[in-house]
């Protein structure tokens, strides 16, 4: 019997998050599930609540819908050491899902990946066999840097949102976006869309078409957040343009901007629409209202519904300003950009986007009035095919989850006087439930007396088992690893060290992920427990996740993985095992960076296969970190010509301290969380007095603008600059 109860999995939500364009989709696919398809819906908040929670589900629960805040919940596994908030909360969300009963279908927003870590267990086959896991495409980063006219920032945290974003896409088993345009990004990308995808329009709000009594045409509103993209200087272009015929310039204009304040060429959007007043005639009246609620900006549009509203934006994704325009039946003047033109039938509602032909049009609509614009899909064909789409999840098959071949394994356990350890690590493997193993202990030429005591025991009583020794001179852990690997013939390579623990389902969970999705190479997140005493007992002190297959990523914090590693033996060769170093504590990162680049796929499990023992004297702790950012370096400079090498070691150090970033640039998220908040409240109390300076200015403004007035300062009754 399937499920009728649904999953939406969001960052933004409008009782939390005000004018998120994100949460508005959302809120009104929610209440598209529980009112027009009679689903029962549960909201998963990603973000911290910061205590208003409460407040949420009391908002929700009128609507029917459940709330669940990640925040408030307690996990396995706490998070705080793993390498952004996107990861973070991907994983958390993933942890809650698993214990939860099966939905019908889980819906990401793709915003913020909130999916990564539930489509990624999807993929290696360990979650979620009969819950059909949906993406929702609202805005990928790389599509809003080029929109916005900025230069993405090369940090190791944007890189993985962006890996983050393509990996979701390529393997959610069902992909929507609203839009032609969006879709076509992706394919210009290279992104490859592995699951069911269509375009399927957004819900849009139930709001009343409005009759618009008259035609106002001397009052523009230009409605959308007050940026780069949303075509803010397109749109101030167009009036200065305006402004140059003396017959338009003499007329009268009330120019209002209705949206959030945001940034436009490096400078506050505020500022620069200032700058641009100073240039219009004084006697157009301008108003900035950006501190409106959704509510407020509703009841804007009805009280000024005879206002003709600009919406010029350079490229768009089925934005929320244009979907009310829509439903209320307003008089919209709208770029016929990417993504926007599609949601209009009424092509006198479209210009081309660029300044001449806006301002043409304002020109033309001064003079000749505008009608209302009319939406591409009608409200009954979104709800059909909306059911129709819902029909089709609830329906997917689940996948073929086939049993894994039993190829054989070969376990190379590299050891260089480590012989306390040794005997542990040996026995964890004996102790698995995958039986075609062979298992290589390679001594790196130990000289400590307990050490070669553990590998003579060994080797007695491993003439005849699955455990073999191997002996060489000192050359390094990485010699010893390629050593390890000629004297075996297993299909695949396990690389293991000797101070580490294999939990019992260890090779199996990993040769049938492995196989499931097609890889050459698996790696796994870090499940770490201190070094301590025989007779205390393990604890695990932290978890440290891993991202995958993300080279950019890489160039400043390990995202990929350690030689704890499952490969394939074709992999290996092809890539040429491990390369001695100066320093070969990342020599395991630097092979894995050759592997992705000779395009073999990696990827990581987050299932915990085995245990990382943490000690004061091992090699990624005493090792110098120039050197090993060097190896990882040369992996990624040494197919490349000089010029290209030496800018990349210029423009991308590794390894900037000594520490992982576990916190967002070195900042702990309790502060962060704070320090935001801190922002928030003196970021209100500027707009407040800037609305009371507006005020203010606006008066004075009208009053100058007043016929007396004007007459009065000609006959110089009253100063001319008064």
């Amino acid at each position: 019997m399937v499920s009728n109860h649904h999953c939406i999995v969001t960052p933004e939500i409008p009782c939390l998050v005000q004018n998120g364009g994100v949460g508005a989709n959302c809120w009104n696919t929610a209440r598209f599930l529980a009112r027009e398809a009679g689903k029962k819906v549960t909201i998963v908040f990603l973000r911290p609540s910061l205590g208003k929670a409460h407040a949420a589900r009391s908002i929700l629960a009128d609507e029917g819908i459940e709330f669940v805040a990640l925040d408030e919940l307690s996990f396995d596994w706490q998070t705080d050491r793993v390498g952004n908030r996107e990861l973070r909360q991907s994983l958390a969300c993933h942890w809650w899902l698993q214990k939860q009963p099966d939905f019908a279908a889980v819906h990401f927003m793709h915003y913020e990946c909130g999916g990564f870590a539930a489509i990624r267990a999807k993929r290696l086959g360990t979650h979620y066999h009969r819950t059909p896991l949906t993406l929702i495409i609202n805005s990928p980063t790389l599509w809003l840097d080029a929109q916005a006219q900025r230069r993405p920032a090369p940090t190791a945290g944007v890189f993985l949102v962006n890996y983050m974003e393509q990996y979701t896409v390529e393997h959610a088993d069902f992909v929507v976006a609203p839009t032609r345009s969006m879709f076509e990004f992706m394919d210009e990308q290279g992104w490859r869309i592995q699951g069911h995808h269509q375009v399927l329009p957004t819900t849009p709000p139930e709001l009343p078409r409005l009759a618009i009594p008259s035609e106002n045409n001397q009052h523009l509103v230009f409605f959308g957040r007050l940026e780069t993209r949303k075509g803010i200087g397109l749109f101030m272009d167009a009036l200065e343009l305006i402004t140059k015929e003396p017959a338009e310039a003499s007329r009268p204009l009330k120019i209002t901007f209705l949206g959030k304040i945001s940034a436009h060429r490096g400078q506050s959007s505020e500022t620069f629409l200032r700058q641009c007043f100073e240039k219009l005639p004084r006697f157009w009246q301008t108003e900035i209202l950006s501190d409106f609620n959704r509510e407020e900006a509703m009841q804007y549009l009805e009280e000024h519904s005879d206002a003709i509203f600009v919406i010029p934006s350079l490229a768009d994704n089925s934005p929320n300003t244009a979907l009310e325009c829509l439903q209320m039946g307003l008089r919209v003047l709208a770029a016929d950009s990417p993504g926007l033109g599609e949601l209009f039938a009424s092509p006198w509602s479209l210009f081309e986007p660029t300044p001449h032909a806006l301002a043409t049009r304002i020109c033309e609509v001064r003079a000749g009035g505008l009608k209302p614009c009319e939406e591409a899909t009608p409200a009954g064909k979104r709800k059909e095919m909306r059911l129709e789409f819902l029909q089709t999840v609830e329906n997917f098959p689940p996948p073929d989850i086939k049993s894994p071949s039993s190829l054989k394994v070969s376990v190379i356990v590299t050891h260089f006087n480590l012989g306390n350890y040794l005997n542990e690590c040996v026995l964890s493997l004996l102790d698995q439930d995958y039986s075609n193993v062979e298992i290589l202990v390679v001594d790196d030429g130990s000289t400590e007396a307990e050490s070669l005591q553990v590998l003579k025991g060994l080797e007695a009583v491993s003439l005849h088992g699955p455990v073999r020794i191997l002996r060489q001179e000192n050359g390094g852990v990485c010699a010893a690893r390629n050593h390890g690997a000629e004297c075996t013939d297993g299909d695949l390579l396990l690389f293991m060290d000797a101070d580490n623990v294999a939990c019992p389902q260890m090779i199996s969970t990993l040769v049938a992920q492995l196989q499931h999705a097609g890889l050459d190479a698996l790696s796994c997140d870090l499940f770490a427990f201190q070094d301590h005493a025989p007779d205390e007992p393990r604890e695990l002190i932290f978890y440290h996740a891993f991202a995958g297959g993300s080279l950019e990523a890489s160039l400043t914090m390990n995202l990929l993985g350690d030689a704890h590693c499952m490969m394939t033996r074709e992999a290996f060769n092809v890539v040429g095992g491990f390369r001695p170093e100066i320093n070969e504590a990342s020599s395991d990162r630097a092979f894995l960076v050759r592997l992705i680049k000779r395009g073999f796929k990696l990827d990581c499990t987050h299932e915990k296969v085995f245990l990382y023992r943490i000690r004061k004297s091992s090699m990624s702790r005493t090792e110098d970190h120039y050197y090993r950012a060097q190896a990882v370096l040369n992996a990624f400079t040494e197919d490349l010509p000089r010029w290209a090498a030496n800018a990349l070691s210029t423009a991308y150090p590794i390894y900037k301290d000594h520490a992982l970033p576990f916190s967002e640039n070195g900042v702990p998220q309790e502060k962060l969380l704070a320090m935001r908040e801190k922002f928030h409240i003196e970021r209100d109390k500027r707009r407040f007095q800037d609305r009371l300076a507006r005020s203010r200015y606006q008066t004075l403004v009208t009053w100058r603008g007043n016929l007396l007035v004007r007459l009065a300062r000609f006959l110089r009754v009253i100063p001319r600059d008064y």
